[in-house]
């Protein structure tokens, strides 16, 4: 709940998974209760495609986060158009975060090198998110 909060902005996320499981658990039981081990299971699997899954949400979300990161782009080009996940704005145009090969924070020529290089980004933490998938997930859950 506080890495929901403190570190994405979206205080309120851990109750709506934890309602949306109610609704999606109620169509066959008539009585339901979800505990936050469970919101935070159902939280996990969508980056474990090997956590399991309970019986009623039949595995149908297994991963599912993960594959879309593994195909999503953070910044995408389309004509004169930039779409983003998240806000461009004068303090993060153009930056670049650190990375295994670099520490520091790096500023792109342009935009489309700036493009380039922040998917460059995503897709090496999600390329060693899999490749490290057990101590990421070991250390989420402690």
């Amino acid at each position: 709940q506080w890495l929901l909060s403190r570190t994405m902005g979206c205080p309120h996320s851990f109750e709506f998974r934890r309602s949306e499981l109610q609704s999606l658990r109620s169509r066959q039981r008539s009585e339901v209760c979800v505990g936050d081990d469970e919101v935070v299971d159902s939280f996990l699997s969508l980056v474990d495609p090997q956590q399991p899954q309970p019986a009623d949400l039949k595995g149908e979300f297994a991963g599912l986060l993960l594959k879309y990161l593994e195909v999503a782009k953070i910044a995408l080009v389309v004509g004169d158009v930039l779409f983003v996940h998240g806000a461009v704005n004068d303090d993060n145009m153009r930056k670049l975060p650190p990375s295994r090969s670099c520490s520091e924070w790096q500023s792109a020529d342009n935009l489309m090198d700036w493009v380039d290089a922040i998917n460059a980004w995503a897709t090496d933490e999600v390329r060693d998110y899999r490749a490290n998938i057990a101590g990421y997930l070991k250390e989420m859950r402690a």
